[in-house]
């Protein structure tokens, strides 16, 4: 079809686009419009979601997925599919082995093609009543927003404002999240919990492959909350509304704080070839961010650039050959522009000189191989592989999987893919888990903090010995082990007596803010009154206190307080 001039002008690579690189146009209207988010599968597949009413349109049957392929080599697609059809206020999702799992609020669904015909004939609900959708005043503004799967192999959902009103997941469970946040799921619905507190409006979540997470938040126009990028973790209090302002103290600090924008999609670009960057979208300044990430305490500090230039940008991917993917919302506004219109773009950056092998055929791989595969560079292999391997359910990569966890010649990555496929195994504990590492564990200083993860992830009631390396964990001079070790206390059914107060030891030995802020959540779950009024001159014990509104602890602070009277 021929393209308008005026439309053309806006795609030139005239644009700013990253030194080294090469951008070309994927899809355009009419073929694919309106693109509210985009996953690449791993084969170089592109599923974009489609939503020709915007964020404040409220008509039914506006919304699809489109999968977008090249089948001819020139770097274009040239096969588009309506994968999904039709479905309400399509978000965020991320096409993980042969799964679409999609945020379409007021729900997170996944979509199978079983029969290869390229559209999808398997939909399971995952979550009901996540964020709002058209029955909203506003529709699907600030409301539940992408997803994105972990090597831990959690759906991490980016969650807006408006929050999750008693959303209900696979298994029954029902969770409610007072405002923005993160909340996780397991792939098939079930075990739904929040994971990070009180952010703003975030659109999307981008996760290393060594589990950290981050976000570019949006501003509260001009109420003091600004474009933040967030580095998020388990029980991280972030502080919007209620606390950013006058209680900054009981709040985590931002990474980076800046002015005014929208942030939109991100991705934590870790492919070969490539420099390891986070990547933020920004719908307002119409830049996609690059930033690089060190290390500082149990977080990262942050340096920010300008990766490229894009009208409106809206979401960034990679597939499994290192091919990266941009769209952006190009002459639209709020709401459908009309018929006729164009709005949207998508467009494919392939660096120059990288040489794009096809992603392989996994499901033609034994076991063994599919082990080794996790050496590999690529973080989008090695969550493939990962699913593969669960899919298949062979018991007999137990020992294969836990020599390359201990094997110190691999890379941390590669080791954390290992512990996070062993950890999924059908049937394991944390006890089960732990066991293999016991004897080890003074020689894995640095992964204790993932095995220590791992876990706490399984929970439950955990044996002496398991306790032991919990407690190990929370001694480490290690931050970041420190951290995990917190989070495992407090996840355990039966953490250890001392509890208490070994964490606030750790608060105390880390002077660490984060895991101070951690460290109140998980005093609150474990509930020991008794050892939090004991240690009440600490000041982690009084925040603590504070959030635990009960009888006992009220009896107990006026009790202190007539004895320092006396």
């Amino acid at each position: 079809m021929k393209t308008p001039l005026a439309f053309l002008l806006l795609a030139v690579p005239a644009i700013a686009i990253p030194d080294g690189y090469q951008i070309s146009n994927w899809a355009e209207p009419f073929d694919v419009d309106y693109p509210t988010a985009l996953t690449a599968a791993a084969d170089g597949t592109v599923y974009v979601s489609v939503d020709r009413n915007g964020s404040l349109g409220k008509e039914k049957n506006m919304g699809k997925i489109v999968s977008c392929r090249d089948t001819n080599g020139d770097g274009k697609a040239d096969e588009f599919k309506d994968y999904v059809p039709s479905v309400d206020s399509p978000r965020g999702g991320h096409f993980v082995k042969d799964t679409l799992y999609l945020i379409h609020p007021p729900f997170l669904s996944s979509f199978r093609d079983t029969t290869g015909d390229g559209v999808a004939d398997e939909h399971k609900v995952l979550l009901e009543n996540i964020g709002f959708g058209l029955r909203h005043p506003r529709g699907s503004d600030h409301t539940t927003n992408g997803c994105r799967m972990g090597i831990d192999g959690w759906l991490y959902i980016a969650v807006g404002d408006f929050g999750m009103e008693a959303t209900k997941g696979a298994d029954g469970k029902v969770v409610t999240l007072r405002g923005g946040g993160v909340a996780r799921v397991r792939p098939d619905g079930s075990d739904l919990e929040i994971y990070s507190y009180h952010t703003r409006n975030i659109c999307d979540i981008a996760i290393s492959p060594k589990l950290d997470l981050f976000t570019r938040d949006n501003t509260n126009d001009g109420k003091g909350w600004n474009i933040r990028v967030h580095h998020l973790t388990n029980g991280s209090e972030h502080g919007y509304p209620r606390l950013y302002k006058n209680f900054t103290e009981e709040a985590v600090k931002p990474i980076l704080d800046l002015g005014g924008g929208s942030g939109t999609g991100a991705l934590y670009l870790a492919e070969p070839g490539h420099d390891e960057l986070l990547l933020t979208c920004d719908w307002t300044t119409g830049k996609i961010y690059n930033d690089k990430v060190s290390e500082k305490g149990s977080s990262y500090s942050l340096k920010e650039s300008v990766y490229m230039n894009l009208p409106r940008a809206i979401d960034v991917d990679v597939d499994g050959s290192g091919n990266l993917f941009v769209c952006d919302w190009r002459g639209g506004r709020f709401k459908f522009a009309g018929k006729g219109k164009r709005v949207g773009m998508v467009q494919k950056l392939t660096k120059k000189g990288l040489k794009v092998l096809p992603f392989p055929k996994l499901t033609a791989m034994s076991s063994s191989d599919l082990v080794s595969q996790l050496k590999s560079p690529s973080a989008v292999r090695r969550l493939e592989v990962q699913r593969e391997l669960l899919a298949k359910g062979d018991a007999g990569i137990a020992k294969p999987l836990t020599r390359l966890i201990k094997n110190s010649r691999l890379s941390i990555e590669s080791r954390v893919a290992a512990i996070f496929t062993l950890s999924q195994m059908e049937g394991m504990t944390a006890d089960q888990f732990l066991e293999a590492f016991v004897k080890d564990w003074n020689d894995l200083k640095e992964i204790q903090q993932y095995l220590t993860r791992a876990a706490g992830d399984l929970g439950g009631v955990v044996s002496s010995d398991s306790l032991n390396l919990v407690q190990k964990a929370l001694q480490s001079d290690d931050d970041r082990t420190r951290l995990q070790a917190v989070v495992a206390m407090m996840r355990v059914v039966n953490p250890a007596k001392n509890a208490t107060a070994q964490i606030l030891k750790a608060v105390d030995e880390a002077q660490d803010p984060r895991i101070q802020n951690t460290a109140v959540g998980a005093l609150v779950k474990i509930g020991d009154v008794e050892s939090l009024l004991s240690h009440a001159n600490k000041w982690t014990a009084r925040l603590a206190l504070m959030r635990l509104h009960l009888p006992e602890v009220v009896s107990g602070i006026t009790a202190n307080l007539q004895q320092s009277k006396g």
